[in-house]
């Protein structure tokens, strides 16, 4: 696990959303792998427009996370390079972080009608 924690977190980002289960802040442009704390990897989520976030590990013990990485490897396969990518609608992944920040269940995929 912490290899591919590790892995996830070395790719560079252009514009990037930070996501913690507690908060979330926007980063600068410039910044590179170093704008992934210990403990975090980058996401890219959207299907159309794809955006940049910077979650936390403890989204892994989720069973919707889980959910989301197939759905990404049923859409990508296991040798997507770089930032994994999630097919999920930006502002569905955001509302799914926002529970979590406000200490909601996550729903499930079917009830965020993906």
């Amino acid at each position: 696990m912490k290899k591919f924690i590790r892995k996830l977190s070395r790719a560079k980002a252009a514009r990037s959303l930070r996501f913690s289960i507690f908060g979330h802040e926007k980063m600068a442009k410039e910044k590179q792998r170093s704008d992934v704390p210990k403990g975090y990897f980058p996401i890219y989520a959207g299907v159309e427009e794809v955006q940049r976030f910077v979650v936390s590990a403890k989204l892994l013990s989720y069973p919707i996370f889980v959910e989301l990485l197939k759905k990404s490897y049923q859409e990508y396969g296991y040798e997507q390079g770089g930032v994994l990518r999630i097919p999920i609608q930006v502002f569905v992944f955001e509302h799914f972080l926002d529970s979590l920040k406000r200490g909601q269940k996550p729903l499930t995929l079917d009830e965020m009608n993906l």
